[in-house]
């Protein structure tokens, strides 16, 4: 039986900074996207439905990489004493270590997004206080 988590897709879109709006409406684009795909296959010959299947399939790839989907699945360390790479698991302390590290670096960079976007009620042209007609 499963546990509850916050490993599902629309809570690391969320912990990528997108909104429970945005995120949703991501999967459904990316669901469409898959199923147009599907429907295209059908319609073409077979040499295009390769290259369209390798395309949906690398760009799945990408965006759960990019939301991390594969690291429970990676997250492994080097056992000295059985000299074996092994799995963490969640019960594992060296699992909730990792956890909080991939937590830092995910703070760290939205502090850098934060920083490279201009402040709220700030000009980005720089005029703050002229009465701009």
């Amino acid at each position: 039986m499963g546990e509850a988590d916050k490993g599902h897709i629309h809570h690391r879109l969320i912990q990528e900074g997108y909104d429970q709006r945005q995120a949703v409406l991501l999967i459904y684009a990316w669901c469409l996207l898959l199923s147009l795909g599907a429907m295209v296959i059908n319609q073409v010959p077979v040499g295009a439905r390769v290259v369209i299947f390798l395309l949906l399939f690398a760009c799945s790839a990408l965006f759960a990489a990019r939301l991390h989907l594969f690291e429970p699945v990676l997250r492994h360390h080097y056992n000295p004493k059985t000299q074996r790479d092994e799995t963490v698991t969640p019960k594992d302390p060296a699992f909730a270590a990792e956890e909080r590290a991939a937590h830092v670096a995910h703070e760290e960079r939205l502090e850098h997004i934060e920083g490279l976007l201009p402040k709220k009620g700030n000009d980005p042209a720089g005029r703050q206080g002229e009465n701009h007609r």
